[in-house]
């Protein structure tokens, strides 16, 4: 379980701004309504014939009134013309107890109470697991049993509103009925599942479907404009009825934050949100379009950690940095969340700021947000229930956007002592061969129609962006994509001091809509990242460090992988123009 700022997470910006598988059939126009829809009905199965019915766990009634079937579609009988068909289906029994479906039918031994359970096999034997029970001899056994439902319609005609005689002499017409529109899916294990297609979350996982999860607990969020559902996942199975057919709805699969077994965490395998891999995630999709099945993993540990000094960190998500508090000691290391800044003042460690999400620091119980001695007062404190503004690179653009010139080249323009904004359409790579190194007159806002990387490209610990102290000077890259800082930028010590002087690697203002990834290497020591100032991706951050090359963790436990410095000038120096009061103005009625 890795570290992570989860769901648009902005690091100091707030001074700126079951036994069985589910099955879902879809109706077809050869069924007719049902109305007898429910447990252990016979119900059609739209994916194959016409004339196919199969036996449910759970059946709810569907778009245009035909049934959905939740539940296993093996058992499947077919019928011959008429509406309420007559099926010959196997119960297994077991020890004198019907139950439908043979993957269904468990022995129990002669202890009191029974605590040992055995499956019914191919071969109408009970299995047991260890212990032997005391009697385990017990056989499993098929009985023929005829079920009748009213699902199947065999002659392929499309239904239609009749006349129906009130036996009056005058007919009038049956309404038809209101339409259901339905997503649903399983939830299996197996981490080596993909999104089809070119990937993305516009695309489903697939994956093996052998190994249903019962036990997830996860939470199902369906949204669109105006609309919203939830339900909490009880089994391997989940179906949520919504308001419209459109194909605009995000389907979010929520595994418990923190989890309940923090050393074995399900983690999402396929579709996982950039910065939270306890978040698996569709969109754009329609409703009575098939399964949307989830595939989850059990995560792996780590124990890399970020930290910031100074400032506030705010997610619309969950914020987790796990503090290694007993290894982790002054004056190399300093076991806290949020530390004081660099001048060593009291009470300017910050607080971390949650919308949704939660504060994760320890998953011990222990909280480690502030060092002990670092504030006077709110020590430990947090937030959460924080909404805070969207302010992202079309705000900022229709504010200002119109006073942009052409930025040519990667290269850090010559301006003067008065602020100069610049865009640049494409994407934009700055390195230590065009470093922005502002004096402290300099102030320059910066457009990026596209992508931001920041690379060192000979991974030499160069300084990419500097903004000098002592002025009034400002640096600001608003970005339309994503911000990558890659791995070769940072310092090969792990031990370097983020509070020493002119030590950041990356410092200035830095707004993406997408995801801002702070990149690492997988199997190797990663370069310990300091930046300074203030970093924000809406769309979330990765931060992917790690000290440990591969079953060598112990120098996480001496030093955060990720260092974020906050920079008060750089908000003292913010142009009127990046500015805004955080208040809403209208007109109300007067009263007398």
């Amino acid at each position: 379980m890795r570290k992570n700022l989860l769901l648009k997470t902005i690091i100091f910006a707030l001074s700126l701004l079951g036994a069985f598988l589910l099955t879902q059939t879809l109706p077809s126009t050869g069924a007719l309504a049902d109305e007898r829809c429910g447990d252990g009905y016979v119900c059609w199965d739209a994916f194959g014939s016409q004339n196919k019915t199969v036996v449910a766990t759970s059946c709810i009634a569907s778009e245009y009134g035909y049934c959905t079937v939740l539940g296993t579609t093996e058992g499947i009988c077919y019928c011959s013309g008429s509406p309420n068909c007559s099926c010959s289906i196997t119960n297994w029994i077991c020890d004198g107890q019907p139950v439908t479906g043979e993957s269904l039918c468990w022995c129990l031994d002669d202890s009191t109470p029974p605590t040992n359970f055995g499956s019914c096999d191919a071969g109408n034997t009970c299995t047991y697991g260890t212990p032997v029970p005391d009697y385990s001899n017990l056989q499993c056994s098929g009985v023929p049993e005829t079920l009748t439902g009213g699902c199947c319609y065999a002659d392929g005609t499309t239904p239609t509103p009749s006349p129906t005689d009130g036996g009056g002499g005058g007919g009038f017409p049956t309404p038809t009925p209101t339409p259901i529109y339905i997503i649903g899916g399983n939830i299996y294990e197996d981490p080596n599942a993909i999104p089809g297609g070119l990937g993305g979350t516009d695309n489903l996982c697939t994956g093996n479907t052998s190994t249903p999860i019962s036990n997830s607990n996860a939470t199902v969020n369906i949204t669109r404009p105006g609309e919203s559902k939830t339900q909490q996942v009880t089994g391997p199975t989940y179906n949520i009825t919504v308001s419209t057919n459109n194909s605009d709805y995000t389907v979010a699969f929520d595994l418990p934050f923190p989890p309940a077994d923090p050393d074995n965490p399900w983690q999402c395998a396929c579709n996982a949100d950039p910065s939270d891999p306890y978040r698996c995630l569709y969109t754009n999709q329609q409703p009575n379009q098939g399964l949307r099945n989830f595939f989850i993993k059990r995560g792996a540990s780590t124990s890399a950690w970020f930290q910031t000094l100074g400032g506030n960190s705010w997610a619309s998500g969950n914020i987790e940095s796990l503090i290694p508090a007993t290894s982790c000691t002054p004056p190399t290391c300093t076991p806290a969340l949020i530390a004081s800044n660099p001048n060593g003042d009291l009470d300017t460690a910050g607080f971390p700021l949650s919308n949704t999400g939660a504060i994760v620091t320890s998953l011990t119980g222990g909280v480690y947000i502030h060092e002990a001695d670092s504030r006077g007062n709110a020590l430990q404190a947090k937030a959460l229930g924080v909404v805070v503004p969207i302010e992202n690179y079309d705000y900022f653009y229709d504010k200002f956007g119109d006073q942009a010139q052409i930025l040519p080249n990667a290269g850090k323009p010559i301006v003067g002592s008065e602020l100069a904004i610049y865009q640049y359409t494409g994407d934009l790579t700055l390195t230590e061969n065009n470093p922005w190194n502002l004096t402290n007159t300099e102030k320059i806002i910066v457009f990026v129609d596209g992508n931001l990387t920041i690379d060192d490209t000979v991974a030499g610990e160069n300084r990419i962006t500097t903004v000098a102290t002592g002025g009034d000077a400002f640096l600001m890259f608003i970005v339309s994509g994503d911000i990558t800082i890659t791995s070769r930028v940072g310092y090969a010590d792990i031990y370097t001091n983020p509070a020493a002087p002119n030590v950041a690697n990356v410092e200035g203002v830095f707004i993406a809509d997408g995801l801002l990834t702070v990149a690492g290497v997988a199997g190797a020591t990663d370069l310990k990242f300091i930046g300074a100032g203030t970093f924000v991706g809406w769309s979330g951050v990765d931060l992917q460090r790690n000290f440990d090359p591969g079953g060598s963790p112990e120098l996480n436990n001496n030093a955060a992988t990720e260092v974020f410095i906050f920079r008060p000038d750089l908000i003292v120096n913010a142009p009127r123009a990046v500015k805004s009061a955080q208040m809403t103005w209208r007109e109300i009625e007067p009263r007398f």
